[in-house]
């Protein structure tokens, strides 16, 4: 269901790819810090996730993530569904 919502495809570029080394490098795994970049670089307003170490840590402000990163069980109540 929340998957139609996704609307945008955004392509992979060097920014992105930097941005998710630098993600990385301060203790992102590998595919969290590739999506990070990629909902940054695409201006999201939340990156939906069920894996709670990468929640914790993106809440803890590591790596300065300027997106939120949250269950979607969470969004969704957030939203008031």
């Amino acid at each position: 269901m929340l998957l139609l919502l996704a609307t945008d495809t955004i392509p992979l570029d060097s920014q992105i790819i930097q941005r998710a080394k630098e993600l990385e490098a301060v203790g992102y795994g590998a595919f969290d810090a590739l999506h990070l970049g990629t909902a940054e670089a695409g201006n999201a307003e939340v990156l939906l996730t069920t894996d709670d170490r990468f929640i914790k840590r993106a809440g803890r402000a590591v790596g300065s993530p300027r997106v939120r990163v949250l269950n979607p069980v969470e969004w969704i109540r957030e939203q008031g569904v």
